[in-house]
């Protein structure tokens, strides 16, 4: 879980990371929506930025538009890829797609190694 990650000490961020993070997370079929809208509206609350009438409507309205996509599997040959409609799906780019991408993260690997 996102929050759980966030370092001892610092509660105000660790509250936070949540509804920050939670535009960039891949739902996917297996995730239980249920207990997404759970930890979202808690996380929500113990922020009280938001109005807890507010939190029944607001909840269920990002799930939703966060979307349900296909879950992502590591190719040893392209990095990871999935089936979705994206260019990381191996049925819809060219060979030369995931060149391009390897090479980009092997020169983002040097610069940060060193």
């Amino acid at each position: 879980m996102i929050a759980e990650s966030v370092q001892d000490g610092a509660e105000g961020i660790r509250q936070a990371a949540l509804p920050l993070l939670f535009p960039g997370v891949w739902l996917t079929k297996d995730d239980s929506l249920d207990q997404v809208r759970i930890r979202l509206r808690s996380a929500w609350a113990d922020l009280r930025v938001v109005e807890q009438a507010h939190l029944d409507r607001m909840i269920p309205t990002m799930v939703e538009a966060q979307g349900i996509f296909e879950p992502w599997q590591y190719d040893a040959n392209l990095g990871w890829v999935n089936n979705g409609w994206n260019y990381r799906n191996p049925k819809r780019s060219a060979p030369a797609m995931f060149e391009r991408v390897k090479q980009f993260f092997a020169g983002v690997r040097r610069t940060t190694a060193g």
